[in-house]
């Protein structure tokens, strides 16, 4: 879209540049001069989906897969110039859990990273997610910022428009947006109520300036983490068995309300005998603690309160108002939290066209 633009009007200034010296005539049959269109980046969808949701579409599964990705380009192309494509879709066992987290990292660790291609898992389960320590929180998808793996919950009675808006929201993480709370815990990918596809204004400019996926080895993203975890796994256990179910609950959302952790976590310290305390320690390293829970509720809540002070001010014209309150989100978020970072530049961005 950029670059037709600036076409445009490369093309004006030559049209009326030396508009008063002498005509040139022109040949009777212009010179052949073939015509290359400007490539569209095409990014393909790996996509499994499990026994669940195969058997709830039948013979209508790759019609419905096809009006999502058909509804997700509609909108995706209000905000960036591309087309995503099905490149294959492939039915497998269902998981047995309603984890977001085992989901989304077991589709990481079984796939390898190719270019202008991502990864989805489409379960026809309610997936869950435990980060509030207390309770089960029900999602309609998953994925790692700036990654290049996604999972969906597409339970019974999805239909293809909410289905593809969560293909939107977890694709538009892929591409580096973050979610931001409005009051009430609801997320600036659309409104406060329900889903929409409208774009808030600041993930708008991050996604357009993505470059898509990062590589899985790039530091401070959830890829690294998980490589990093199932290797330090290695040295808290040299047998086999104990290393595979080690492995396998490292994949879980290690927090106190997610039952399946806390199950599995049980049988492997069960079972470990003399290393059971070398075990508990190498787990109590990455287990949500009730003090962490709070720690990251409260920097939420300032973040989005300070750059939603920020965005009104922007929209009536009081740029001080906004630069006091994003010039406290840096300082307060700067040195642990690179999304402060990014979201300044964003919103910078917006003043400046706005202007």
């Amino acid at each position: 879209m950029r670059l037709q633009g600036w076409v445009v009007s490369a093309l004006s200034s030559l049209l009326f540049t030396g508009s008063y010296a002498r005509p040139i005539p022109f040949p009777d049959q212009p010179p052949h001069k073939p015509y290359s269109a400007p490539a569209e980046r095409v990014i393909q969808l790996r996509i499994a989906v499990d026994e669940t949701f195969a058997a709830e579409h039948g013979d209508n599964l790759h019609r419905f897969l096809d009006e999502v990705v058909a509804i997700h380009n509609i909108e995706w192309r209000r905000v960036r110039d591309e087309r995503f494509t099905i490149a294959g879709v492939e039915v497998e066992p269902s998981a047995g859990t309603r984890d977001a987290s085992w989901l989304l990292a077991n589709l990481l660790h079984r796939t390898v990273q190719e270019p202008d291609t991502i990864h989805v898992r489409i379960t026809g389960k309610q997936l869950e997610i435990y980060s509030s320590g207390n309770s089960a929180r029900a999602i309609g998808g998953l994925a790692y910022r700036g990654s290049d793996v996604v999972v969906i919950s597409a339970a019974a009675g999805v239909t293809s428009e909410l289905a593809a808006y969560y293909f939107f929201h977890e694709i538009g993480h892929c591409f580096d947006a973050f979610d931001l709370p409005f009051g009430g815990g609801h997320s600036t990918f659309g409104a406060k109520r329900f889903a929409t596809f409208a774009v808030d204004a600041g993930n708008a400019q991050i996604i357009e300036d993505s470059d898509g996926p990062h590589p899985r080895d790039t530091p401070l993203l959830g890829p690294s983490f998980i490589r990093a975890r199932l290797a330090a796994a290695r040295a808290a256990t040299r047998n086999p068995a104990l290393y595979g179910l080690l492995h396998d609950l490292l994949l879980h959302e290690p927090s106190r309300a997610n039952r399946e952790y806390e199950e599995k976590r049980t049988a492997l310290l069960d079972q470990a005998g003399a290393e059971r305390t070398r075990i508990a320690a190498f787990l109590s390293r990455y287990e949500i603690t009730p003090q962490q829970i709070r720690a990251d509720a409260e920097g939420r809540a300032h973040f989005a309160q300070r750059y939603w002070i920020a965005n009104d001010a922007i929209a009536r014209g009081d740029l001080e108002t906004a630069r006091e309150a994003l010039a406290e989100i840096h300082s307060m978020h700067e040195l642990h939290d690179g999304d402060a970072r990014r979201l300044i530049a964003a919103v910078g961005k917006k003043v400046r066209r706005s202007r």
